[in-house]
């Protein structure tokens, strides 16, 4: 399956209607008020969301029809290749013979969100949110004296906490079997990190890898191409 980025949000398109690919939402839903939708074979319980459909089509520069989460992925598995730009609902496409890669563990946390507690900025993250619907990494203000400001401003949008600006920061950080640090640029001032201590960071695919991403949610594990 074609896998599209409008705006860093990875997209796909099923019957002619474009949907985003959010491993840190939950739930899938459609802004028409469909209340369920059949993928893969199997049929899978849309919500009604409180979100407006004009966000999202701001957000990507698209006309978005809905959102698929975890609810589907947990079910069929996710597997997406950057470096192609595909895209597919299984497990089975693990990485390539021969590449590196890191296999991190996952949860989910209070039924909700994909965490790990594999990757290290210093010390490791903990319920850190691996979302493919982020296009813009953020790191909790607790971890600041490990991180350096680049001078440089982000501006971003949230359905939950509305316009989100700040200055963005270096860091580096380890994947659990990784010899090197991988870089990334973050931001700080995301409400849900700060005013709360159960999450250390919301990462989108950008900051695990460039290449592919495996979700085996069978075995609860991810395996990232570094």
């Amino acid at each position: 399956m074609e896998l599209y980025n409008f705006n860093h949000h990875p997209v796909i398109q099923i019957d002619g209607e474009y949907y985003i690919i959010d491993t840190g939402s939950p739930n899938s839903f459609k802004f028409d008020g469909t209340r369920s939708m059949r993928l893969c074979g199997q049929s899978f319980y849309l919500i009604t969301t409180p979100y407006k459909k004009e966000d999202f089509d701001s957000l990507t520069g698209s006309d978005i029809s809905g959102l698929i989460g975890t609810n589907v992925f947990s079910r069929t598995g996710l597997s997406i290749d950057l470096e192609n730009r595909t895209l597919e609902f299984s497990s089975d496409d693990q990485i390539a013979p021969g590449e590196s890669v890191a296999t991190l563990s996952f949860d989910f946390y209070d039924g909700q969100y994909v965490t790990t507690n594999d990757i290290c900025l210093a010390n490791p993250l903990k319920n850190a949110i691996i979302d493919t619907g982020a296009p813009i990494s953020y790191i909790s203000q607790r971890f600041l004296s490990e991180l350096t400001p680049t001078g440089e401003l982000y501006e971003d949008f949230s359905p939950i906490f509305g316009d989100i600006r700040g200055e963005y920061y270096d860091c580096n950080f380890f994947l659990k079997g990784s010899q090197t640090a991988r870089p990334l640029k973050v931001g700080t001032d995301l409400q849900m990190l700060n005013d709360s201590y159960e999450y250390d960071a919301v990462l989108g695919i950008s900051a695990l890898t460039d290449k592919k991403i495996v979700f085996d949610f069978e075995h609860r594990k991810i395996h990232v191409a570094i």
